[in-house]
């Protein structure tokens, strides 16, 4: 499934959980692969877990997919600096929006080729 784009009402009910799956199945590859830039795979994988667990739990903040995807980069993001942070106190990544984007990109082409297979 490509990424999911528009607004989004929550209604309490088992609507809820199918639209938050569609939003795990289009975004959870692109924010692996966007933590994984920060930290190893394993550790990038539990913190994309983590951030996914949030943003269900805070589901009725985000009327919209926009905000679920910003919500889970930048929750992500603090989370792998943290992570590294413990690791390596001084350290200081430098990602931007541009980095973002081609994270998508690349999990989309990934996505594509895996399901091909």
């Amino acid at each position: 499934m490509g990424m999911v784009h528009g607004p989004i009402k929550w209604e309490n009910n088992s609507r809820d959980e199918q639209r938050f799956q569609q939003l795990f199945s289009g975004y959870h590859q692109a924010i692996v692969y966007y933590a994984r830039r920060m930290v190893e795979l394993p550790e990038a994988e539990a913190i994309t877990a983590d951030s996914f667990a949030k943003c269900w739990q805070l589901r009725h903040r985000f009327d919209h997919t926009q905000k679920v995807r910003s919500f889970l980069y930048v929750t992500t993001h603090k989370a792998c600096i943290e992570h590294a942070r413990k690791r390596d106190p001084v350290f200081t990544p430098a990602i931007d929006q541009e980095a973002i984007d081609r994270a998508e990109v690349e999990a989309r082409v990934l996505h594509s080729l895996c399901s091909s297979a």
